[in-house]
């Protein structure tokens, strides 16, 4: 066989793998669908700007954080982070960065690009939403490859939970946006576990990172979300088999679990819903009159017109279920009446 065949065998074989691979990446084997009962907005992938302005696979999927705090019993999961440790002066947070991660298109990530990410909200104000550079944070540098530093004039251990869940970016990319709060960012580059596909108002797909630092994750090869108009598309979509999860309501959650024994409900507290008033004007500036709200208003009715009996009413203390363990003393039962107004 001479030179010239064998070249030419060689350049077949890497284009037939080359093809097979683009093959499988149109037509993932396994593929988890979710549903939702709305549309959603433009093209848009930055991690940056409020929720409801980029698109559902944004953060997580494709951008990740430095920990998951879990808000039901408040458990850290390290996902770019490996270790955080605070000083004993609670001013200085330091936090070990991942080694081996990739960003998508193959550069390594470091420190230096959490440092970045951070300092980027410093420079444009506007996308700092969870307000870290007004909670006493002074500066954050990366003292090597996997070392961050934050640094704080006083001491905010519960800030902890906002730094923990801030997407990170690749610097080499992010330093040459100009205006982050208008940038769409259609082309995403992340470390997550899957990469943006396609997009349509009628759905979206992300397809497996091949590069994931987490070996042998993820599981499917494909995650397609599907928009619908209203719940009860969505509702038929999730009864037809069509798709695996869906964002819908029901109403009555009890009710409808209690029709069929393959049906049933979990409905974790992480939120809590709160009256707030104006301190700054009377009659709220008084603790009398808000103790005397406080007591007319029968939570327990509450949360059983609002959630049909699935969730009680919140404890005064607003802890969450899960977490009232470690922060409410056993003396102290849980209760979702306050106490009675005191005379003056």
């Amino acid at each position: 066989m001479n030179s010239t065949v064998k070249t030419i065998l060689s350049l077949s074989l890497i284009l037939t793998a080359a093809l097979g691979s683009a093959a499988h990446a149109q037509n993932p084997k396994t593929v988890f669908t979710v549903v939702r009962d709305t549309q959603w907005g433009s093209e848009n992938y930055n991690p940056f700007v409020p929720g409801d302005q980029h698109l559902l696979p944004t953060n997580s999927a494709l951008y990740e954080s430095l920990f998951f705090v879990n808000s039901i019993n408040s458990k850290v999961t390290p996902v770019l982070g490996t270790k955080y440790t605070w000083s004993k002066d609670s001013k200085t947070l330091t936090v070990n960065t991942r080694e081996g991660v990739k960003w998508h298109d193959g550069k390594a990530f470091s420190a230096s690009d959490a440092a970045f990410s951070f300092n980027y909200l410093k420079s444009f104000p506007a996308l700092d939403t969870s307000g870290i550079w007004k909670s006493g944070l002074s500066s954050v540098k990366a003292t090597n490859p996997t070392t961050l530093v934050f640094t704080f004039t006083t001491p905010n251990t519960p800030i902890f939970q906002y730094i923990a869940a801030t997407p990170m970016v690749p610097e080499h990319l992010w330093k040459d946006v100009k205006d982050p709060s208008t940038f769409t960012n259609t082309k995403p580059v992340g470390t997550g576990p899957f990469v943006a596909d396609s997009y349509s108002q009628q759905a979206l797909r992300v397809l497996k990172n091949p590069n994931y630092w987490m070996k042998g994750q993820p599981y499917v090869d494909a995650l397609v979300w599907l928009a619908t108009s209203t719940n009860d598309a969505a509702q038929l979509k999730l009864l037809s088999g069509e798709a695996d999860y869906g964002y819908i309501g029901i109403p009555d959650p009890k009710a409808f679990a209690a029709k069929s024994p393959n049906t049933s409900y979990w409905w974790p507290t992480n939120n809590i819903n709160f009256l707030y008033f104006n301190t700054a004007k009377a009659p709220f500036n008084d603790p009398a009159f808000r103790r005397a709200v406080a007591r007319a208003i029968n939570t327990k009715e509450v949360a059983q017109k609002a959630y049909a009996g699935a969730v009680p009413a919140a404890s005064p203390a607003a802890i969450f279920p899960g977490q009232q363990k470690e922060w409410l003393s056993s003396k102290v039962a849980p209760s979702s009446t306050p106490p009675p107004p005191t005379r003056r």
